[in-house]
């Protein structure tokens, strides 16, 4: 059961156990009425003002169209003399905020008669309602008279009953329920299969596509193909992880520049098709909306709206209207939407999501935060969640718990449970490391594998079959073959629960060329005015943050930073509040997310009482005073003139040519930005992105930049976040951050997949006499940050970042010799410590250990097993559906060999139409109307060749393939269930009898798979790779017709085949049965562990002080943990036992060739 119907069934067992002992309960939610109808043995059903609402077979229902004033929407049971009456409400009152009884006491009396009178009222008011349909949607259907084969399409009720809409082909009719003789039932028995004809090639490809479509197959990919991207096998691990995952909850971590929004949006896709992901919610920071927005349009063909008061309105108006179907997708700035009456909102109006996204999670990680609120609210009101972060996170710190509690607080509730499941992830994770090299003997990688038994979580993975399965594989084995690779990889990846829900792929794991770092650094002599004014602003500030008793770094640090990244930018900036005394500390930061994070993550100099000056009566406040007026005088006498812009305007000659004609300049500071445009437009074109631009506006300009229009990008720290330019490669770094991870994702928006060039040329400025120059350029330098990327290094850098550096470099106590010794210290710390690195390595294995199995797995077994629905095979879906009903036809394009002119009639319009479109690029009205016209309308079934044309690229979501799947869904019977047909393949070949099974397991971990066993025809050898090799050859189009064998000989072979799939039934349902009760044993330890936690930590608060006055509220604290560990544990019982149903759906005589030579194209 996923979260929100937990939390459903939660509340109708509570309402029901109230009905023993009080005569009135009330729900806010108004569908959960039909709920406890249908648990209750006798009761009365009434529906106000819910649309769309059938009656319940066996309950007396009725039903009123308008509620009647004063009624509140929800759900009121009562329990009268007549029996149990329910009551769902969908009124203009809003539901109460919370559930709630009626005793009946003496003080609730009135209110509870006016309760009975409501309900005596609609007693007499409701008429009866309607029964349910017979048919569903999608129900194959015979129409009295007629000899055809109907599909139902839609159903609406009618008064007297039900009016159904039915398809044959592309024609559509009305037809009465009574008209309707019954359903179309197909026969599954292949006896009967091999007694008909065989269809050919062509036609059973098309019966199995249509199987992988309309199944929803758990261990099938629907995502491949299905975007306007290049292929890249790395992005799959995501959605591989996301779909073996239990709670359909992710954290996608992969360094910048590999795709994390493509990775979302192909777990997007993948919802999609399953039918569950109708209400979709992205949130990022406010820069980053439009970039959303344009990135799923682009690349997924979505339309996505911006979050605003109407939108939220409208989510709001359809919960309380119990319309879970209309589709939504939102995108929201975090800014946003983590104000509180937004968040009250949301969760005050029962508002639910099936998939929410967040961009840059790391500001979630601190849980003091709003950020972290708002990300804990939209864990609990969505079905699925996932967080993007290329920011690492460092597994000795919080940050990692704290964003894996946001996506799932049952596994994740405490530190101590979290590193309890972490242990046979380790394991596990190393040992598909040594999965990895060459030359390892089985027996170090069984032992290695053994040491899971070793903790509490890793015993119970141990019981799993997967595991006693591998260590027989590497028992018996003296060396491992590809085969044994890929069985002991499919089997581990089994033991670990915890690698589901985390991914992070690094650059340096992928094979792609990658340009070189080649950093130049321009040396800066500032002049005596200049050196002045800083060194006058240092003293100021600092003896102005001890008087006030605070941490320099609050009051010097952006100052400071502000006068070296452009003195006279500074001057013009500061000059005045120096002269008012006035300065603030968030004038200096345009990221206030950013800010919010790195002030409550920092940590200061513990001044010692020569620093803290308590009295400042000696003399301070006169010190003070004239450090500000020398600094005044400074500031008013300064000539403007800028070493730092000739030194820029030097070299900016240089940086266009390596560059293209195009350069970016980083600066921290929006003063700096317009400074440098203000004296550069004259010579270059320039344009500049601030935290103050616009969104629109920003993404416009970076769309202009790429096309080369102006030459010279002016950018900000909040302009970079989230952009692409890897059309870029020269950079100049006016200004430094203080932080070598920030340094790291600006160039890494050059340097990331796509870059073209082979060098990335990234200038740095260097002032001699500024923190800067003397702390982090020369820091920066030796470990190398703008030559490589510092990899293994990023949480230790990441942990300098807020502590050490920032500390020392505005420390007062510190001499310039003590703080020289300091930073040698630090960089032994980073590039001599090889026990931190050798952890950082660790951390990764520990996390990422087996993402580079699945890339293999998904390349090697997904792609040899055809587990995915391929672009070619959904293009011999369209084609046999244009020839079927000749209305339309495909004619190779003029413009490129892999796109096509599309032309069609009013009845291919017709099923345009009925399809409908959640598409911004297409428009099904346009598209319809041009099919009626017979306007050719150029398509591909390749996502490189859209990338290229801009042709429309046909997928399974498009509304011609889906228009296709459901045509063939209506035709499949028992006439079209076996085929005769061809592949070749590199390995395997002979003639065999192949069955193709849909299996469906019920338990923890619901699946639905397609398993093809085969029988060789002359070997009788029984195995399920033939199977597969076909299922492969089906993915690419890659067969030819052949003439079969006799009936006969596929009688002989069917019993055995049977025999084998009996006993792999048996033997399937007991690992599956094994690995559902190693499943809920892990879940329960968690419950428990999590629970008892909580209860002990009371408990020994009470021992300690047994007199204290908390000690009742403790006390019912540990009741009502209790009783919810209690509930939660009978949650997990009763998912109860595992069972497996097959079902022989599709049959085929196969020859496999080992010829590579033949044609591949049916």
């Amino acid at each position: 059961m996923d979260r929100e119907g937990h939390l459903l069934a939660t509340e109708i067992e509570w309402a029901i156990e109230q009905l023993g002992m009080f005569p009135y309960v009330y729900l806010p939610n108004p569908t959960t009425s039909t709920l406890v109808v249908s648990m209750l043995t006798q009761a009365r059903f009434i529906a106000v003002g819910m649309a769309d609402i059938s009656a319940i077979p066996g309950i007396e229902c009725s039903s009123l169209p308008q509620a009647p004033p004063g009624l509140d929407s929800g759900t009121h049971i009562f329990n009268t003399e007549i029996g149990i009456i329910v009551v769902g409400v969908v009124s203009s009152r809003p539901p109460r905020d919370i559930r709630f009884v009626l005793t009946g006491s003496d003080d609730e009396s009135e209110s509870l008669q006016d309760k009975f009178g409501f309900a005596e009222f609609l007693l007499t008011a409701a008429a009866p309602m309607t029964m349910p349909s017979k048919y569903q949607n999608g129900e194959r259907v015979r129409i009295r008279g007629r000899d055809q084969i109907f599909q139902i399409d839609s159903s609406r009720k009618v008064d007297g009953g039900w009016y159904y809409k039915v398809t044959f082909g592309a024609k559509s009719s009305e037809v009465l329920e009574d008209a309707i003789t019954g359903k179309v039932g197909d026969s599954l028995d292949p006896v009967e299969w091999i007694e008909g004809e065989c269809i050919d090639s062509a036609s059973l490809a098309t019966a199995i596509t249509t199987l992988k479509l309309d199944n929803l197959l758990t261990d099938h990919i629907y995502s491949v193909g299905s975007s306007l991207t290049h292929f890249m096998a790395h992005q799959f691990i995501p959605v591989i992880k996301f779909l073996q995952g239990r709670d359909r909850r992710i954290l996608i971590a992969d360094e910048v520049g590999l795709g994390k929004t493509i990775e979302a949006g192909l777990i997007w896709n993948e919802l999609e098709h399953r039918g569950v992901a109708s209400r979709v919610l992205i949130v990022c920071p406010s820069p980053l909306v439009e970039k959303w927005r344009d990135e799923m349009a682009n690349r997924f063909d979505r339309q996505i709206d911006r979050f605003s008061k109407d939108t939220l309105e409208t989510l709001i108006e359809i919960t309380k209207r119990g319309d879970p179907s209309k589709p939504i997708s939102l995108v929201a700035s975090m800014q946003k939407i983590r104000t509180p009456n937004i968040l009250e909102a949301l969760a005050s109006n029962n508002i639910h999501f099936d998939l929410v996204i967040v961009d840059e999670a790391h500001y979630l990680r601190n849980s003091s935060t709003r950020t972290h609120t708002m990300g804990t609210l939209l864990s609990s009101i969505s079905t699925a969640m996932v967080l993007l972060s290329a920011t690492p996170v460092n597994l000795h710190s919080d940050d990692l718990f704290n964003l894996l509690k946001v996506l799932d607080p049952g596994q994740f509730a405490d530190r101590n449970n979290f590193e309890a499941q972490l242990m046979p992830t380790r394991v596990v994770n190393k040992v598909a490391a040594s999965l990895l090299k060459d030359h390892i003997h089985p027996g170090y990688i069984a032992n290695e594998l053994k040491r899971l038994e070793e903790s509490k979580f890793g015993k119970i993975a141990a019981r799993l079959p997967e595991y006693r399965e591998a260590l027989n594989i590497l028992a018996s084995r003296e060396v491992l073959t590809s085969s044994d690779l890929v069985d002991i990889r499919r089997l581990i990846l089994d033991l670990s629960n915890f690698s589901s829900i985390f991914t992070r792929t690094r650059k340096a794991q992928l094979s792609f060329a990658r340009a070189v770092r080649r950093p130049t650094s321009i040396q800066v002599e500032w002049n005596s005015q200049d050196a002045e004014i800083y060194k006058y602003l240092w003293k100021w500030l600092f003896l102005k943050a001890q008087i006030k008793r605070i941490p320099p770094n609050f009051l010097a640090q952006m100052p400071l930073r502000m006068a070296s990244s452009s003195m006279p930018a500074a001057v013009r900036y500061l000059k005045g509040r120096v002269e008012d005394d006035d300065l603030k500390l968030e004038e200096f930061d345009e990221d206030l997310l950013d800010l919010e994070d790195e002030l409550d993550r920092a940590t200061y100099p513990n001044f010692s009482s020569s620093t803290s000056i308590a009295n400042t009566e000696n003399g301070n406040l006169d010190l003070l005073e004239f450090y500000r007026r020398r600094v005044l005088q400074a500031m008013n006498a300064y000539h403007f003139k800028d070493p730092k812009l000739e030194k820029l305007k030097a070299h900016l000659g240089e940086a266009l040519r390596v560059g293209g004609g195009r350069v970016m300049i980083f600066s921290y500071f929006k003063t700096t930005i317009e400074y440098l445009a203000e004296h550069l437009h004259s010579l270059y074109s320039v344009e500049t992105i601030t935290g103050d631009t616009p969104p629109e506006e920003r993404y416009a300009k970076m769309k202009s930049f790429r096309k080369g229009e102006f030459q010279i990008l002016i950018i900000s720290e909040v302009g970079t976040e989230g952009l692409d330019f890897e059309f870029c490669n020269a950079m100049f770094n006016y200004d430094l951050p203080w932080n070598p991870m920030k340094v790291e994702q600006r160039i890494g928006r050059l340097d990331r997949y796509g870059q073209a060039h082979e060098v990335i040329h990234i200038f740095n400025f260097a002032i001699a006499g500024t923190i800067d120059n003397a702390i982090f350029d020369r820091l920066y330098e030796r470990i190398k940050v703008f030559e490589e990327s510092v990899g293994e290094l990023e949480p230790i850098l990441g942990e300098l970042a807020t502590t050490d550096l920032v500390s020392f470099a505005l420390d007062p106590d510190l001499s310039d010799e003590e703080k020289q010794s300091k930073l040698r210290n630090l960089e032994l710390a980073i590039l001599e410590d090889e026990h931190r690195v050798t952890d950082i390595r660790n951390a990764q294995e520990l996390l990422q250990g087996t993402d580079e199995l699945i890339i293999e797995g998904f390349e090697q077994e997904r792609m040899s097993k055809g587990n995915f629905v391929g672009q070619p095979e959904i293009e011999t879906l369209v084609r046999r559906f244009l020839g079927a009903n000749g209305f339309g036809k495909l004619v190779p394009s003029k413009y490129h060999p892999s796109c096509f002119d599309l032309t069609g009639d009013s009845e291919l319009a017709a099923v345009i139409s009925r399809q409908g479109s959640k598409s911004r690029k297409i428009d099904v009205n346009r598209l319809a109307a041009d099919v009626r016209d017979e306007v050719p309308v150029t398509v591909t079934f390749s996502p490189e060749a859209s990338i290229e044309t801009l042709a429309q690229l046909i997928t399974i979501q498009h509304p011609i393939a889906k228009g296709a799947q459901k045509y063939f869904v209506s035709q499949l019977s028992e006439s079209n269930r076996m085929g005769a047909l061809e592949i070749n393949h590199p390995t395997l070949s002979g003639e065999y009898l192949v069955v193709i099974y849909l299996v469906e397991v019920s338990g923890f971990e619901k699946k639905t798979l397609l398993m093809p066993f085969s029988i060789n025809r002359f070997t009788g050898e029984l195995s399920t790779d033939p199977g597969y090799a076909l299922l492969a050859a089906i993915t690419r189009s890659a067969y030819l017709d052949w003439p079969g064998f006799s009936r006969a000989e596929a009688h002989k072979l069917l019993p055995p085949l049977r025999d084998f799939v009996f006993n792999w039934h048996k033997s399937f349902e007991r690992d599956q049965a094994s690995g559902n009760a190693v499943r809920l044993e892990q879940s329960r330890q968690s419950i428990i562990m999590s629970f008892d936690r909580q209860i002990s930590t009371n408990q020994a608060t009470i021992d300690r002080d047994p007199g204290n006055r908390i000690v009742p509220a403790l006390k019912a604290n540990i009741r009502d943990l209790e009783w919810r560990r209690q509930r939660e544990l009978d949650r997990i019982d009763g998912i109860g036992d595992v069972s497996v149903l097959l079902s022989s759906v599709l049959a085929a005589q196969l020859l496999i060739s080992e010829s590579s030579n033949r044609s591949t194209l049916s």
